[in-house]
C-alpha cells in the first residue's frame, strides 16, 4: 500500500492504536496530522513521524468540543492542504455501575466517542467532497457488539452508536466516493488497559481462542487497508479484529 501524496488526520494518535496506525501510514509515505488532548504526546509522535521522511504536525484538540474540532480541521487543511483519510479513533474507557453513574459521566463518554466521531466526520466531509473522495474509518469496539467487559454501559452505548453512524454515513456519502467503515477491536494491549484489573486481563487471554491481546499495530494494519485504494469497494462495514472472542462469546 502506497500512501504517498495522501494526508491522514488521526485522532487519539499520541498512544495506542492511533499512534501505531500513524506510524504504519507514515512508513508508507502518508503525511499525518497527529491529534490528541495530550500536547506533549502529540508533539513527540509528530516528531517521530517526521523522522520517517514525511510531513507530520501535532493538532491538539478535545474531539468532544465541536468548535475545537472545526479549528483543528481548518489547521490541517491550511498546513497540509488536504485530508484524504480520517481515522476517528480518540476515546477513553472507565467503569462504573449503572446506578452509580452520574449524568456527567454518561454525557462525557457519549460526547467523546460518538459526538467526537460525528464532529470529526462533519468537519472533514466538505473537503473530501471537494477533493473527489476520501476514506473515513471510525473506532468502535467489540463492546458495541456484545456485552463485553463490565460496568461500562455508557461505553458500550457510545461504541454501538458509532457503528450506526458509520453505516448511515457510508450510504449518504457513497455518491461522493467517500468510504466509511468502522473497526471494532476486541482486547488490545494499549495504555487504556491500565484501568483493567490484572485478573480480568488474564481471564480474557485464557478464554480468547488466540490466547492473547492484540498488538496495536495489528489493528493499524486493518485501518491501513481500509484507508487504501485496495478497499475502494468496501463501505458501511463493521470489522472486528478480536482473536475469535465473538466466536466463543467472551
Amino acid at each position: 500500500m502506497d500512501f504517498r501524496s495522501k494526508v491522514a488526520l488521526i485522532t487519539g494518535a499520541a498512544s495506542g492504536i492511533g499512534q501505531a496506525t500513524a506510524h504504519l501510514l507514515a512508513e508508507r509515505g502518508c503525511d499525518i496530522a497527529v491529534n490528541d488532548v495530550d500536547e506533549v504526546g502529540a508533539r513527540q509522535t509528530a516528531e517521530e513521524l517526521c523522522g520517517l521522511g514525511i510531513r507530520a504536525i501535532p493538532v491538539v484538540a478535545d474531539v468532544a468540543d465541536s468548535q475545537a474540532v472545526n479549528e483543528m480541521v481548518d489547521t490541517v487543511l491550511r498546513e497540509l492542504e488536504r485530508i484524504d483519510i480520517l481515522f476517528a479513533n480518540a476515546g477513553y474507557h472507565e467503569t462504573c455501575p449503572l446506578e452509580e453513574m452520574t449524568d456527567e459521566q454518561w454525557h462525557r463518554m457519549i460526547n467523546t466517542h460518538l459526538g467526537g466521531t460525528f464532529y470529526c466526520c462533519r468537519a472533514v466531509v466538505p473537503a473530501m467532497k471537494q477533493q473527489g473522495g476520501g476514506k473515513i474509518i471510525c473506532t468502535a469496539s467489540i463492546s458495541g457488539m456484545v456485552a463485553w467487559g463490565y460496568d461500562d454501559a455508557h461505553y458500550c452505548a457510545a461504541k454501538a452508536g458509532i457503528m450506526g453512524l458509520a453505516k448511515r454515513l457510508a450510504r449518504d456519502l457513497a455518491p461522493f466516493k467517500i468510504n466509511v467503515n468502522a473497526v471494532a477491536p476486541g482486547s488490545v494491549m494499549t495504555p487504556m488497559q491500565r484501568n483493567v484489573p490484572p485478573e480480568v486481563i488474564e481471564k480474557r487471554m485464557q478464554e480468547n481462542p488466540w490466547g492473547r491481546y492484540a498488538d496495536p499495530r495489528e489493528i493499524g494494519y486493518l485501518v491501513a487497508f481500509l484507508a487504501s485504494e485496495e478497499a475502494d469497494y468496501i463501505t458501511g462495514q463493521v470489522i472486528s479484529p478480536n482473536g475469535g472472542a465473538v466466536i466463543v462469546g467472551i
